[in-house]
């Protein structure tokens, strides 16, 4: 553990890929030619020798990166498993109802309610089978830890687009009303300018509000990134999600030859159960391109600064090694042990708390009861259990894993996580999650998901082609064009839905890290337009944020900022304003001068 607190990382390469990677536009103090306006932009210049180079600065080497990228792959193959028995019941328990009862109605009844609880069917069971993968990967090999203070979902794509248009419109009129005031005095006139309060006030303004665009264009980039993250955890598993409902409504075909009628269902449920396999196989591709995002997005937008390095990034200076915190670098990886120690700490928390509230309400009813306390027979001091259960979180904030008590709840639960990736820890970790806020987010993603555009998605798709072959009697009546053209529509629908399933999923993050919470409504309403509202929020902002960095980029409005720059610097370092004695008196009423030249004030108080 100590070894792992220790891990030797490289500052100066970090510095040096922050500072060539990392800002929008071209400053004077590097002088390197720089124009970007959108996360794609910022994160399409990174090369693969510079991921590998931010990992050798993250004190990786190349097969600590190869075992971290396996596992990652490993650890997203179970994620489908979490909708399966929803795609069992709605493609192989369905088609065999048709066969068995001869009624196309059926199972197409049967379709309907199990799209009707397929969002809360998964939802509940998919916090355990995040839980299982967040386990594998954290026992297969090192863990990128993105930072959740600078990567995040805390802002809504689409209000940070208006936001953004809003702080540029904001901008220009501060920049027109200085440029108003400054025009009144000859460029060799500074010291008659910063004498002007006026032309002070509309230079703070302006100033102010070029911070307040950049930190928006700053927010706003970063959270294009966190929702191309998600995408990338969802690209490949598009295709089975797309070809699942198709594919079953075209095999219904082989029922039109009564010979071989029973193959029908049969074929679908092999199908059903190729396109899962497929599925399985292309989550895991989506989780090692979601990881390799996070650390692209660490790289990209992680604070590893000092006070003096992250100051000199806001002024576009060339960062050092001497700028990089070397102990929030190091936290951006982390160690088998270190996942799971930090997820045993995190438990032993909850527990804590739990027992301290249940020991002080047994100590209030007791004191209510009238039963006295007395100290010297030590009923003041904490009980056993809890002093223990202290000292053990003390040695594992603090790293020293020998020190815990052998018989202590912490060394039982790391000694059994240690050896298996199903664990008492993982039961614990599976039962926090499982709260009703938690719950409801998982559901409302995936009404989002079902319901894409109201029409569009998983729950469509997937009940169209049994409704119009019920209609007719059953597949065997229905033409062979209109069977090819439902099942078309069906993954048209289908193919809608996937490709934005990432936008359902930023939805719920946002829910869960905004303040205040959006409610349960809101993240619904949100999820099942969000394809529309992220498309049209994505063109405006990055128009929007290319006419910022043009506003930035023109030289007049440099020389401007430099100008408003140059006063508030004079304005700070000048001395006060000297009073004279009449002046000073006036401040000071109700007051009044003791007498005609005379250096004393006498200051009455009513």
């Amino acid at each position: 553990m100590q070894q792992d607190k220790q891990r030797p990382v490289d500052k100066d390469l970090a510095a040096q890929l922050i500072s060539a990677l990392r800002p929008l536009r071209s400053s004077e103090a590097t002088g390197a030619p720089r124009n970007l306006a959108t996360s794609a932009e910022l994160v399409g210049q990174v090369s693969e020798q510079d991921v590998m180079r931010w990992y050798q600065a993250q004190g990786l080497q190349e097969s600590d990166v190869h075992t971290l990228r396996r596992t990652a792959l490993l650890s997203g193959m179970p994620n489908p498993s979490g909708s399966f028995l929803n795609n069992a019941m709605q493609y192989i328990a369905s088609p065999w109802i048709n066969y068995a009862t001869g009624n196309p109605w059926a199972g197409a009844s049967f379709g309907f309610a199990t799209a009707a609880i397929a969002a809360p069917m998964n939802a509940a069971q998919q916090s355990a089978v995040v839980s299982l993968c967040e386990s594998i990967r954290e026992h297969g090999g090192h863990v990128i830890v993105p930072d959740k203070s600078q990567i995040n979902d805390k802002h809504w794509l689409p209000d940070l687009a208006i936001k953004l248009s809003e702080k540029l419109a904001d901008f220009s009129t501060c920049y027109n009303n200085f440029g108003a005031v400054a025009s009144k005095y000859p460029e060799h006139d500074a010291g008659a300018l910063a004498t002007d309060a006026d032309a002070v006030q509309a230079a703070q303004a302006l100033l102010r509000a070029q911070s307040a665009l950049q930190k928006t264009q700053g927010d706003f980039v970063m959270t294009q990134g966190a929702h191309d993250r998600q995408w990338k955890g969802n690209r490949w598993q598009s295709i089975p999600r797309t070809l699942r409902s198709p594919l079953a409504s075209s095999l219904g075909l082989i029922s039109k030859t009564p010979a071989i009628r029973a193959l029908s269902p049969s074929a679908q449920a092999v199908a059903s159960l190729v396109v899962t396999g497929m599925q399985h196989v292309a989550a895991g591709f989506d989780e090692r391109a979601k990881q390799e995002a996070n650390n692209t997005l660490n790289l990209l937008h992680a604070d590893v600064f000092t006070t003096e390095g992250k100051q000199k990034l806001e002024r576009g200076e060339p960062l050092g090694g001497q700028d990089i915190d070397e102990g929030k670098l190091r936290k951006l990886i982390q160690s088998p042990t270190q996942a799971l120690v930090k997820r045993v700490t995190s438990g032993l928390n909850a527990v804590y708390t739990e027992l301290s509230n249940e020991l002080g309400s047994a100590r209030l009813a007791s004191t209510e009861a009238g039963h006295e306390v007395d100290l010297e027979l030590g009923h003041g001091n904490k009980p056993v259990a809890l002093v223990k259960l202290e000292q053990d979180l003390d040695c594992l904030r603090e790293g020293r894993l020998t020190d815990l008590a052998h018989d202590g709840a912490a060394a039982r639960l790391l000694a059994g996580s240690a050896t298996s990736v199903i664990s008492e820890q993982l039961v614990r970790d599976i039962g926090a999650k499982y709260t009703m806020r938690e719950f409801s987010a998982q559901t409302a993603q995936r009404l989002g998901q079902a319901f894409h555009l109201g029409v569009f998605g998983s729950a469509a798709s997937s009940v169209i082609g049994k409704v119009t072959t019920a209609a007719q009697g059953g597949t065997r009546n229905v033409p062979v064009l209109e069977v090819v053209e439902v099942a078309a529509l069906s993954g048209t629908m289908a193919a809608v839905g996937a490709l934005n399933q990432h936008v359902a999923i930023s939805v719920k993050n946002n829910r869960r890290e905004a303040s205040p919470d959006i409610g349960l409504g809101k993240q619904i309403t949100r999820g099942i337009m969000g394809g529309a509202q992220e498309a049209m929020a994505q063109y405006s902002g990055t128009r929007t944020s290319k006419a910022i960095n043009a506003k930035l980029g023109d030289a007049d409005v440099h020389a401007m900022l430099q100008k408003a720059r140059e006063l508030c610097q004079t304005q700070a370092a000048g001395p006060s304003n000297p009073l004279t004695l009449d002046e000073a008196v006036q401040q000071l009423r109700p007051g009044h001068r003791s007498a005609s030249h005379s250096g004393e004030i006498t200051v009455e108080i009513e």
